[in-house]
């Protein structure tokens, strides 16, 4: 028993002395697996009890970390998403699977069988927005739709597009984004075409198999879009973002589907 005592006591210690760190302080406890957690006048509760838990069997701290990015985390929330004004920077929109979407998230139609979301990002981590800012902030889905594309937008200018060439013989073009798992999603944005077009020509297929696979290919025949078939079945069964074995064409006339490679138990391909 005293031995568990002094080892909360110490816990204790290295949790505010990290807040400190960070920028918090211990406010105080709601109760022993809970803490009052401010910073510049915000805020709000902490639950402790898996990074004591760990302190306490094994005398690690791995739980702290993660308990200091969950407060960081929650701070950003209470911050920046308290107004619309605090929050349009850093909005996003992401592509998910239609069977992935969850009730009350803020969403719009894209194509075939992925639609898009709003999202808050928060360095390299993404978080999806749900429908309770649309009355918090007094403003229109297809504002704050537009205000994301916007800011994803000014990412892409900023990217590094490689062309090269695959399957020996298609021009295509890869994309180093960030954050990671944005990367399909930036083929949402209003630049997306103007910049792929003047590499490949105005009409290009894309294939995004994951939330973070997206490869640009100039317009070619059926034959030679069905030798990408295996690597974007793979590259979608792997991941745990997955997202389409669609095929994307884009065009003067907008974005549509031009096919769909099948998985290993549907027997077809493309």
């Amino acid at each position: 028993m005293f031995v568990t005592k002094v080892k909360n006591s110490l816990f204790n210690s290295i949790l505010r002395t990290a807040l400190r760190k960070n920028g918090f302080l211990a406010k105080g406890m709601v109760s022993e697996n809970e803490i009052v957690v401010l910073k510049d006048g915000i805020s709000f509760y902490a639950d402790i009890s898996r990074a004591r838990e760990q302190y306490l069997q094994s005398g690690e701290l791995f739980e702290l970390e993660t308990l200091l990015a969950d407060i960081r985390f929650k701070f950003a929330l209470n911050y920046k998403l308290e107004s619309f004004q605090t929050a349009q920077s850093s909005l996003r929109h992401l592509l998910v699977r239609e069977e992935d979407l969850e009730e009350g998230w803020i969403w719009g139609s894209f194509a075939g069988g992925i639609k898009k979301i709003l999202t808050f990002a928060d360095g390299e981590n993404v978080y999806p927005l749900d429908v309770s800012y649309l009355k918090k902030w007094g403003v229109p889905k297809d504002v704050l739709f537009a205000v994301a594309d916007r800011n994803m937008s000014e990412i892409l200018k900023k990217a590094s597009l490689h062309t090269c060439v695959v399957a020996g013989r298609v021009r295509a073009i890869d994309f180093t984004l960030e954050p990671l798992r944005l990367k399909a999603s930036f083929m949402l944005c209003s630049n997306f075409q103007k910049l792929v077009s003047e590499k490949l020509g105005a009409r290009f297929l894309v294939f995004a198999p994951s939330q973070e696979y997206l490869l640009a290919v100039e317009d070619v025949k059926n034959n030679v879009v069905e030798s990408f078939g295996s690597a974007v079945v793979e590259q979608y069964l792997k991941s745990d973002n997955k997202l389409s074995t669609e095929v994307f064409l884009f065009s003067p006339s907008g974005i549509s589907t031009a096919g769909k490679f099948k998985l290993p138990e549907q027997m077809e391909v493309f």
